[in-house]
C-alpha cells in the first residue's frame, strides 16, 4: 500500500503531465486550474495543495518536460562514430512531426514556454540553465570530435539553428522534405555523404 508521501508523489506527476498536455492543447494563457485537474482526473483543490498557484505548476512541469527532451536528444549523441552522434541528433529533431504534435507535444509546449519565459522571470532562469546545459553537452561534444574551430560557437549556433527548424516547421510542413543533414555535418566539422544531399532530412 503507498505511503503518504508515495501518493504526493504520484499527484505531483499526475497534475504536471495533466499541465504539459493542457499547455500544447490550450496555449499557457489559457489554462485553468480545472482544465489540469480534470485532465488529471482529480479534483481541484489538489492543484493548489501541492502548488502555490496554477502558474507555478505550469512552471514546474514545463521546466520538467523540457529537461526530459533535452537529455533525450543529447543521449543520441553517444553514438559510434561522430556521424552517427549528428544523425541520431537529426533524427530527433525529424521525430517532431507537425502532424504528430498530440503525440508528441513537446514542440507546442517549448513555443509556449519562450513566450512565458518573457513574462515570468523563474520560468526564464530555469529554462536559460537548461539551455545553458544543452549548449555545454553540445560544445564537449563538438570538442571531443576535433572537427569544429570553434566548439562553443559551433554549438550555439547549431543549437539555435535546430531549435528554429523545429519551431519553423509547424508552421511550414513543407520544410519536412529539407535535406538538413549535410549541412549540420559541415557545421561540426564532419565530412558529408554524397548520398545525404538527396536523402532528407
Amino acid at each position: 500500500m503507498p505511503t503518504a508521501a508515495e501518493r504526493g508523489a504520484q499527484t505531483r506527476a499526475a497534475l504536471m503531465a495533466a499541465a504539459v498536455a493542457v499547455i500544447a492543447e490550450r496555449g499557457w494563457g489559457a489554462a485553468t486550474t480545472r482544465m489540469v485537474a480534470e485532465r488529471a482526473g482529480l479534483p481541484p483543490g489538489l492543484v493548489h495543495y501541492h502548488f502555490a498557484s496554477l502558474n507555478d505548476l505550469l512552471i514546474d512541469a514545463a521546466l520538467q518536460a523540457a529537461r526530459e527532451e533535452a537529455a533525450q536528444v543529447l543521449d543520441g549523441l553517444a553514438g559510434d562514430s561522430p556521424s552517427q552522434g549528428i544523425d541520431r541528433l537529426i533524427d530527433a529533431v525529424s521525430s517532431y512531426d507537425v502532424d504528430d504534435r498530440n503525440q508528441n507535444p513537446a514542440i507546442l509546449v517549448f513555443g509556449e514556454m519562450l513566450l512565458a519565459a518573457t513574462r515570468y522571470e523563474r520560468l526564464r532562469m530555469g529554462l536559460a540553465e537548461i539551455l545553458g546545459d544543452y549548449r555545454s553537452a553540445l560544445r564537449q561534444w563538438l570538442a571531443d570530435q576535433g572537427g569544429a574551430i570553434d566548439p562553443e560557437a559551433t554549438a550555439a549556433l547549431m543549437f539555435a539553428a535546430i531549435d528554429g527548424l523545429v519551431l519553423h516547421r509547424v508552421i511550414d510542413p513543407r520544410l519536412r522534405t529539407l535535406a538538413i543533414r549535410p549541412a549540420l555535418r559541415r557545421l561540426a566539422g564532419l565530412p558529408t555523404a554524397q548520398t545525404d544531399e538527396r536523402t532528407p532530412p
